[in-house]
Parts: C-alpha cells; structure tokens; sequence
C-alpha cells in the first residue's frame, strides 16, 4: 500500500496517462479494424 501524501503527489500525472492510455488502445483498436477491412477486401477483390 502506498502512503497518501505519495499519492497526493502523483496525482496530477495520473490523468495524463489514463488519457494517454486510452488514446493508445483506441489507435490499436482502429488499426485492428482497418487491417480486418482490407483483409475482408482483398478477399472480395481475388
């Protein structure tokens, strides 16, 4: 368990990389999806 002034003092980086951290799986989500449609083109397309 960590005290809480620590945590006091972290606050104010915890949003930024909970933001960070969400922008990131939603980049990796929508390359995920991209490659899934092209995929599903190509196979159209041959």
């Amino acid at each position: 368990l960590v005290p809480s002034p620590i945590l006091q003092c972290l606050k104010p980086y915890e949003a930024p990389y909970q933001h960070r951290f969400s922008q990131m799986s939603q980049h990796i989500s929508n390359t995920i999806a991209m490659q899934v449609i092209n995929s599903s083109e190509e196979k159209e397309n041959g």
